[in-house]
């Protein structure tokens, strides 16, 4: 764990070092990121909203769903997103 967090502390200074300019997106691989996350952020809110549930539990529950199906997080956030996957139904 102590590994972990000096890695992220050592990414955050990195990407905070970063000219103003490729912060505003002019680095696609970091934005492509930042999208996919809101696209996952998104989903979940729609789980919680379906389900009655808190933000832990629904991430939880679309990771299990992406890891039964084989498929990435990302996929089923877009899913869900599109409202082809819904966690309240039968």
């Amino acid at each position: 764990m102590r590994i972990a967090r000096l890695v992220a502390g050592v990414m955050t200074v990195a990407l905070m070092d970063l000219p103003y300019a490729l912060r505003d997106g002019d680095e696609p691989w970091l934005g492509g990121l930042a999208a996919d996350h809101d696209r996952v952020h998104q989903a979940v809110g729609m789980i919680m909203a379906q389900l009655n549930i808190g933000a832990d539990e629904a991430l939880a529950r679309l990771r299990a769903d992406a890891f039964a199906h084989d498929r990435t997080a990302l996929e089923v956030a877009l899913d869900v997103i599109s409202r082809g996957r819904r966690f309240d139904a039968p």
